[in-house]
């Protein structure tokens, strides 16, 4: 079996520790990929980070760093917006001495910025050797109305479906955005979950008088109503008696205390953290009982919780602790746990189904093994899942589909 060399094209470097989520996927997808020898095309993006910083967390790959010789001017105010698309100009001769060969398999990450689409369709054009495809992580079009980006908004439409349409291969972050894409486009994708590098379970920390759930990542419209509901349910269940434990929910996130503090949750149970590096996450993932995955119940978030796939879920399964789903059914989240018979799900937005479930938990705690989490991992989460579908993609484009 022939298998196309694999090169990455991000705006967001692969970072190990720092970083955006989406840089911290393609680290990990990166080292899941090592053994093919892919190269990355990609850019400081004033994140205060150096080429020095990025070659170093992607020891042994093939880095490029398109804006390695402008970093200073981001410093000046105003002027990052135009620091990435100039690099990228001027980068297109070595760009194309990179990825402009038959067996080279490029592919270019799409968070929520059109950036990436203009990007794409100018490698496309001007690079027709290579065999050219999007891996979509976000419902871009949604997210940006979301947040009233009328800018955004209006470049995303007008670029995405050329882009969509161009690809030599499409990939979905999720099983939802792959059939909204189906549907609008009429363009077939290939599904790649989060993946997360192998981790060991840890050792079940049990406090005797209290159980702290914990969220992890940053607040948006898509978790703080679930997770004020928790807060505050959590509370009652405390004054309730019908638990033992002091219940607890710590919110583990990047999001400034200030906008922490103005959704009000209930301070007798929830306590905020952040932390400057990922890797001091550990000693928090150790002395929580419990993550919890939240998704909005409104019906005006339905098609992006259908479509989102939190890059969180292919990290914390795998320390076989128990993980709270509080979403709807139409979650993709949702779906993923309910397909693989996984605990412990709430999909109802309903007060007595969550505080039975919060109680099925606490109680149950003594006795989870999570054995069934590191099933689902290997199978779709792991190295081997994101080896597996990058060899399928090379055999379609060279035997056909």
């Amino acid at each position: 079996m022939k298998n196309n060399k694999l090169i990455f094209f991000s705006e967001n470097p692969a970072l190990k520790s720092k970083g955006s989520g989406i840089s911290v996927l393609l680290y990990n997808i990166l080292l899941a990929t090592k053994e093919k020898n892919p190269q990355l095309i990609t850019f400081c993006h004033g994140h205060n980070i150096k080429e020095e910083e990025i070659k170093d967390d992607n020891s042994g790959i093939d880095v490029h760093v398109c804006d390695k010789k402008l970093t200073a001017f981001y410093k000046i105010k105003g002027i990052k917006k135009l620091i990435i698309p100039l690099s990228f100009i001027l980068n297109l001769r070595k760009i194309g001495q990179i990825i402009n060969k038959p067996d080279n398999m490029v592919i270019c990450l799409v968070g929520a910025s059109s950036g990436p689409l203009w990007k794409f369709l100018t490698l496309k054009f001007l690079f027709g050797k290579a065999k050219h495809g999007l891996y979509i992580v976000d419902d871009l079009q949604l997210i940006n109305r979301k947040l009233h980006q009328k800018i955004e908004v209006a470049l995303i439409k007008k670029l995405l479906p050329k882009a969509i349409k161009s690809t030599d291969f499409l990939i979905t972050i999720s099983s939802g955005l792959q059939e909204t894409y189906l549907t609008q486009y009429n363009k077939k994708s290939y599904i790649l979950l989060p993946h997360f590098t192998k981790r060991e379970p840890l050792p079940k920390y049990k406090p005797e008088n209290s159980f702290t759930f914990l969220f992890t990542g940053g607040l948006s419209f898509l978790y703080n109503k679930p997770l004020l509901e928790l807060s505050f349910m959590l509370n009652e269940i405390n004054l309730s008696g019908k638990c033992d434990k002091d219940l607890k929910l710590q919110v583990q996130t990047y999001t400034s205390i200030n906008e922490y503090s103005s959704l009000n949750f209930n301070p007798s149970t929830t306590f905020y953290s952040t932390v400057s590096n990922r890797d001091e996450l550990m000693g928090i993932y150790n002395n929580c009982q419990c993550f919890i995955i939240p998704y909005s119940f409104d019906k005006e978030d339905v098609q992006i919780v259908k479509t989102s796939f939190p890059q969180k879920v292919a990290e914390i399964i795998q320390y076989q602790k128990p993980i709270l789903i509080y979403g709807p059914t139409y979650s993709s989240v949702t779906q993923f746990f309910s397909q693989n018979l996984l605990n412990y799900i709430c999909d109802v937005n309903n007060k007595q189904h969550l505080i039975d479930t919060i109680l099925k938990i606490v109680n149950d705690s003594n006795n989870f093994t999570g054995e069934k989490y590191s099933e689902a991992y290997n199978e779709f989460l792991s190295a081997g899942m994101v080896n597996n579908l990058f060899n399928k993609i090379s055999d379609d484009l060279i035997y056909g589909n």
